[in-house]
């Protein structure tokens, strides 16, 4: 049977799920030996093919189907299809055979068409329209492409319901007989590489894993109005307040969710959607947004307008300079007493520590309902803009806390033998001794199935002008040793110089980049922020301050010369997101700080079952 990705079992949860006509084609596809890889909608730079199928003799076809019943669809002499409704003829969007030959297009130039290509490795890409509930007869009728060149149809073919009992393999490869065209291995390894779903991606269809402590956070058992919850990065804490909000939403009531962090809300977003899917509920019911954003959006409806004004000096971005926008609040509470404002049912709070003790009282004395419910959830150990002191109990008292903290315990995300590294790093370099160490906790999900140990390297820098190139050289790499996808990598630094150089640089290379950083501050690097999105193709390129709450399988930072650049260090190293599926995860760290430069023994060192028994035995490091 041909080999399917992603995997037949996870087949149903696709989004948007398969439709009549697709799964026909589906079943139809698996009939083929395992000499076939089936890609089912998978990514192609910009576009989602339905499918796209790869044989290592016989070449690429991209398959369009179109599950359009019989007689309710016809094509305009232009090429625009149109369909009929109630005795009339409306015109639609679709344009399959274009999409057909768009998708050839993209694959012959990214990974067919090197300088030395000629016009004889067009037949290796081919690409197919399929109408299930038509005739082939029928379907070739129904979209004869007017003005297009002959040679360019000879590689676009339409067909019907033939091709998928007697005449699928003509269908995919021109005859009956297919002839070894020869592709050339190392193209189609890199279409495969990008083909292949990321980890990020997969994740969307999945539904949540709670630990217990999570689930509890969810459900609220004994109906607190008023909850907070701390744990080590990774516990659980961000999994349980989504899945709060998405239960709560499914419940019919309406939930703001909010971070400080512009990036943050949208990983949480993902999140709830995964649980709401799996509660067969909408989320539309969820807010989510970063704090000063939804201050803004409540002061420009107090004061009628219809444009959302700026914030002053991007105070919504994540830096230590939110201070200044405190007459955001009080332009926020003087709406709110005017009788401006929407009310919520649940205000639940991610990264809490970031926060402080006015800017809580303002959203439970103002924008939560009477009767309304708010959660808190908080690392002290990920404070990067010296707030956490509002979590101290004499301050929380005054914020409408009495009850006791929910704690999380242990690190989920975390590959087992990264713990007791990240451990060790707190340890020797947070001077101040506040973090909370992360542990593996006993129902972590890798001690049932051994987890592949992480590939981990440490590089010491002389000169912290070098670190752009080597986070370029760094992602570089490992994107052509090819284990993981380009969306599950992700590149953090402190400098935006850093980062915006290794991004060009990275860019240059031709490997897709999304990333937060400008050379400038303003306008420019508040919109990176907001479309700053998990599921976005390509690497992700990010400030570690505004990819606290993130993870990615791939990690590579870099450590400046100075104290805080440790803590930030420590953070980032916390984003590491475990594979326990034969994948390891990947960690690189540029190090320009001498004091820590022998930390790389500790870091590369090898860890045996013994002392980590999550791990299925030590594969060679870097």
């Amino acid at each position: 049977m041909a080999i399917v990705s992603p995997p037949i079992a996870e087949i149903e949860n696709l989004r948007p799920p398969l439709n009549g006509g697709e799964r026909r084609v589906l079943d139809a596809l698996l009939t083929l030996d395992d000499g076939w890889r089936i890609y089912a909608q998978p990514r192609l730079m910009m576009d989602q093919p339905d499918f796209v199928v790869v044989h290592e003799r016989f070449g690429v076809c991209v398959i369009e189907v179109k599950h359009w019943a019989e007689g309710l669809y016809r094509q305009r002499q232009d090429g625009a299809i149109e369909v009929r409704e109630v005795n009339e003829w409306q015109r639609t969007n679709e344009r399959p055979c274009w999409q057909a030959h768009r998708y050839r297009k993209t694959i012959i130039e990214h990974f067919f068409s090197p300088p030395e290509a000629s016009t004889e490795d067009w037949p290796i890409v081919r690409a197919i329209v399929v109408l299930p509930n038509h005739s082939t007869t029928d379907a070739q009728r129904l979209l004869a492409l007017p003005h297009v060149s002959k040679d360019s149809e000879k590689w676009i073919r339409v067909w019907g319901r033939e091709c998928l009992d007697d005449r699928l393999l003509e269908s995919l490869t021109g005859s009956r007989r297919p002839q070894d065209r020869h592709p050339d291995p190392a193209r189609l390894h890199r279409l495969a590489y990008h083909l292949s779903e990321p980890e990020v991606v997969a994740d969307q269809r999945r539904p949540l894993e709670l630990s217990d402590a999570a689930r509890n956070l969810a459900r609220n058992p004994n109906r607190a109005r008023i909850r907070r919850a701390r744990g080590p990065a990774g516990s659980g804490k961000s999994l349980g307040l989504a899945a709060r909000a998405a239960l709560l939403a499914a419940d019919g009531q309406r939930v703001l969710v909010l971070s400080f962090n512009i990036t943050l809300p949208h990983y949480l977003h993902d999140l709830a959607a995964r649980h709401g899917a799996e509660l067969g509920s909408k989320i539309r019911n969820i807010t989510f947004t970063h704090f000063h954003g939804f201050c803004a959006r409540v002061r420009d409806e107090g004061s009628g307008a219809r444009v959302l004004q700026p914030l002053d000096g991007d105070q919504s971005a994540d830096e230590a300079d939110a201070d200044r926008c405190e007459h955001l609040i009080d332009d926020a509470i003087a709406t709110y007493v005017a009788g401006v404002g929407e009310r919520y049912d649940a205000i639940l709070v991610d990264e809490g520590q970031d926060f402080k003790a006015r800017w809580w009282n303002f959203l439970r004395n103002y924008v939560r309902k009477p009767d309304g419910e708010m959660l808190l959830v908080a690392d002290t150990t990920q404070d990067l803009y010296d707030r956490s002191a509002w979590t101290a109990e004499d301050t929380m008292k005054g914020c409408g806390f009495n009850g006791d903290w929910t704690d999380l315990k242990g690190s989920y995300r975390l590959p087992p033998d990264l713990t007791p590294i990240i451990s060790a790093f707190g340890d020797r370099y947070l001077s101040d001794g506040a973090f909370d160490p992360p542990a593996v906790p006993d129902d972590h999900p890798m001690r049932k199935e051994a987890a592949e140990p992480t590939t981990r390297r440490w590089i010491n820098v002389d000169n912290p002008h070098r670190l752009g190139v080597l986070l370029a050289e760094g992602v570089i790499e490992l994107v052509r040793e090819g284990e993981l996808r380009t969306p599950d990598i992700a590149f953090l630094c402190e400098e935006h110089a850093h980062g915006l150089e290794a991004a060009e640089r990275i860019a240059a290379s031709g490997i897709h980049v999304t990333h937060v950083f400008t050379d400038e501050d303003g306008e420019e690097r508040r919109r990176r922020k907001h479309r700053f999105w998990g599921g976005a193709d390509g690497v992700k390129g990010c400030t570690i301050h505004s990819f606290k709450g993130w993870e990615a399988c791939g990690v590579l930072l870099c450590i400046l010369p100075t104290a805080r650049s440790r803590r930030l260090a420590f953070v980032a190293l916390t984003r590491v997101k475990g594979l326990p599926k034969g994948r390891p995860a990947v960690v690189q760290v540029f190090n320009c700080d001498p004091a820590l430069n022998d930390f790389k023994a500790i870091f590369e060192r090898e860890f045996s079952v013994a002392e980590v028994p999550a791990l299925g035995g030590q594969r060679r490091l870097f």
